[in-house]
């Protein structure tokens, strides 16, 4: 959340100045987000093959970033593309975290509703799948009325920021209620990998 604010308001900073601010949004959100992301999901799954796959995959979403960035596309210049993959492969590891859930048992003593992994999985799928939809089809979208686009670009920002105020809730609401530390798995305190 902190890398997200950073850049968002760094991005806007530089925006009302002027100044290009593609830089910002590629490094922090499209690349820097995503491999956080892809970070937490391989801590969340407790699987151990599932967790060297989903940090190989950060890793080589880095060095994709660095040929698409060299080769292909300057860094000033927003990487909607860039986007678009970065969203599949969390939708990717986001859904391999439910078939975890569903085929293990993992989870199975718990009540799902009290795990905060879930939570955040569940919010991550919502917005990665829209901003999925918007950037495969963002040359499409930025062609359309201005009216139209500015709509679907308020809305992904306000599924995105429902989701960034709720990740930090449902780790918060547990701690405020007394002798809830039962609710919290146990790999949240200390990583199995």
């Amino acid at each position: 959340m902190t890398l997200v604010s950073a850049v968002e308001f760094y991005g806007k900073y530089l925006g009302l100045r002027g100044i290009n601010n593609g830089w910002i949004y590629n490094i922090g959100a499209v690349y820097g987000e995503t491999i956080l992301i892809l970070f937490f999901l391989a801590v969340a799954v407790n699987n151990q093959k599932s967790k060297f796959l989903l940090r190989s995959t950060a890793g080589a979403f880095f060095l994709y970033s660095m040929v698409y960035t060299i080769f292909f596309r300057p860094i000033d210049q927003f990487h909607n593309f860039s986007v678009t993959v970065a969203s599949l492969l969390i939708i990717f590891g986001c859904f391999y975290y439910f078939f975890e859930i569903m085929f293990y048992d993992y989870y199975l003593e718990k009540q799902l509703w009290k795990i905060p992994d879930f939570w955040v999985a569940t919010l991550l799928l919502l917005f990665f799948s829209s901003s999925f939809l918007f950037f495969a089809f963002f040359p499409k979208v930025i062609a359309m009325d201005a009216k139209l686009w500015g709509t679907l670009n308020f809305m992904l920002k306000l599924i995105g920021g429902t989701m960034y105020l709720s990740f930090g809730l449902v780790y918060y609401l547990p701690l405020l209620r007394e002798g809830n530390q039962d609710d919290f798995p146990n790999d949240l305190a200390t990583s199995k990998s």
